[in-house]
């Protein structure tokens, strides 16, 4: 989309119902543009709180790259960022 290159953690059920990535806590997507960022994505429900871990990685990676909790309700303001040159 618009030329951002997306990666996904490929998760792994380990227990009947649970799912997981292979880093604890790491974002759930990564994306990045050429000329348009870094950007580093936590994907929640809208009543879903991120875990603690979550948080952790979020606050180290954000002097680097943009980082954020996306809900359902922000997908106009995700569609506008990634569609709009930074």
């Amino acid at each position: 989309m618009n030329g951002w290159q997306f990666f996904h953690p490929s998760p792994g059920q380990v227990r009947p119902g649970v799912w997981r990535s292979d880093c604890k806590g790491y974002p759930d997507i990564t994306m990045a543009h050429e000329t348009r960022g870094l950007i580093f994505a936590e994907l929640k429900l809208d009543n879903g709180k991120a875990s603690p871990e979550q948080l952790v990685w979020l606050k180290a990676l954000a002097p680097y790259a943009e980082v954020y909790l996306w809900r359902p309700a922000d997908l106009s303001s995700i569609a506008e960022r990634l569609g709009r040159a930074k």
